[in-house]
């Protein structure tokens, strides 16, 4: 009975979690997992963002201390709103001959990078502009 329970609250998870383009924390996680399963704890929500993170399906992105997940396990960049805090893919061609010069330099048998650019969305920049 507790792998299906596990089947179960691990399917329910990956739900909340999903969606190409959406950034969402564990607490975010575990606001939506909560209102389908009362029962399925922040722990366990952890876990399994955890163990989704180590099994390559997932992305962590730290912004500000704060750990947001990424179903979109291919390599991109994202951009981040330093005014409302969103976080989103940006669209550009990953450069993969970055990590090949830096595991060369480095003698690294593997290397990837993660490129955070930060900024004013332009929802937050047409409000602004209202206020000028």
């Amino acid at each position: 009975m507790s792998e299906r329970r596990n089947t179960r609250q691990k399917a329910i998870i990956e739900h909340a979690v999903s969606g190409m383009g959406i950034h969402r924390t564990a607490e975010e996680v575990y606001a939506i997992v909560h209102e389908n399963d009362a029962a399925i704890g922040l722990a366990t929500v952890y876990r399994h963002l955890n163990r989704m993170y180590k099994d390559g399906k997932v992305q962590r992105l730290s912004v500000s201390g704060t750990y947001y997940y990424d179903v979109n396990s291919d390599p991109h960049d994202h951009f981040h709103c330093t005014v409302c805090g969103k976080l989103m893919d940006i669209p550009a061609e990953y450069d993969q001959s970055l990590d090949r010069k830096t595991a060369e330099q480095i003698g690294a048998a593997m290397v990837t990078h993660t490129v955070m650019y930060e900024g004013i969305c332009s929802n937050c920049q047409k409000h602004n502009e209202g206020r000028t």
